[in-house]
């Protein structure tokens, strides 16, 4: 049987993400049973997702998850051909899941083989970064000896998804990427931090998108460091010569314009005293969680 859920951590488990996995799969009743996870900001596109997800699972028992296909994720892989990320219309998005439900109702594509590190965008899907957890369908059974563990330790709900995908391909399972399940993912629609977006700069400073108000304020001990920053990475965009940056972390697609708010990022999280950020002029662009390596 397939239970859902929409894993969520308080604060007093300090955003501990894997832990709301793995308490969910502890109440799962039966060794086969699945539990089906998806984004808070994600929804399902088609009225049958259910029964679809449970002939999946029936008809390919060589894998141990399963993920899904969305319109906007840090996996590019996993966004079908033609998709507009910058549409957020729902009746666009069922559309779209409809036709890849009718197309690929129960295909699987095995995307078990990933690589630690990113490759270009140009790399074939098996060969690029780890699955984006937008849904993440995992067997009970196997989830007993491998469970879902924290991202290196540190205090964010981010990587999870990343780690839960080496560890079963280390292990030897597979992991299948369900190409006809289709859902709609927010992820910080009309920010910047997939391709199509942009930053709005303000005069000599710069306006922030909704949710990324820290950057600003408090975390800057003297005011004018914001200013700083900007100064700094209006620097860095005109070393760059209108090309793209790389900064530690997975690769966007190379029509991604580095904008302001990408340098600001950085400045910012290189005065945090336990982390650094580095970053050159290449032909490669990312900002997002894997952008930061710890000390």
């Amino acid at each position: 049987m397939i239970y859902t859920c929409i894993p969520y951590a308080p604060k007093e488990h300090d955003k501990d993400l894997a832990w709301a996995y793995n308490k969910f799969m502890e109440v799962l009743p039966n060794d086969d049973d699945w539990g089906c996870f998806i984004d808070h900001d994600a929804m399902f596109t088609t009225y049958n997702w259910y029964h679809q997800l449970d002939e999946i699972i029936k008809n390919h028992p060589q894998y141990s998850l399963f993920t899904a296909v969305t319109n906007r994720e840090y996996a590019t892989w996993q966004i079908p051909d033609g998709v507009d990320v910058n549409n957020n219309d729902v009746v666009y998005h069922r559309g779209i899941g409809t036709r890849l439900s009718e197309q690929n109702y129960g295909k699987v594509r095995d995307v078990t083989e990933c690589s630690d590190l990113p490759k270009p965008p140009q790399a074939p899907p098996q060969e690029t970064s780890p699955l984006c957890g937008i849904m993440i369908l995992y067997k009970k059974s196997v989830w007993k000896n491998i469970p879902f563990r924290k991202y290196y330790k540190h205090d964010t709900i981010f990587g999870i998804d990343n780690l839960i995908h080496l560890d079963l391909k280390k292990a030897g399972h597979r992991v299948g990427l369900a190409i006809g399940v289709y859902l709609y993912h927010w992820h910080r629609a009309g920010q910047v931090t997939l391709p199509g977006d942009s930053s709005k700069e303000k005069g000599d400073g710069l306006e922030i998108p909704s949710g990324l108000e820290w950057i600003k304020d408090a975390h800057f001990e003297i005011k004018d460091k914001v200013d700083m920053d900007v100064k700094a990475a209006r620097f860095k965009i005109n070393q760059c010569n209108g090309g793209n940056f790389v900064i530690i972390g997975s690769p966007l697609p190379p029509e991604r314009d580095i904008d302001l708010l990408t340098c600001l990022w950085i400045e910012y999280q290189k005065r945090k005293d336990n982390m650094m950020a580095l970053y050159e002029p290449t032909r490669f662009a990312s900002l997002g969680r894997n952008n930061i390596i710890h000390k």
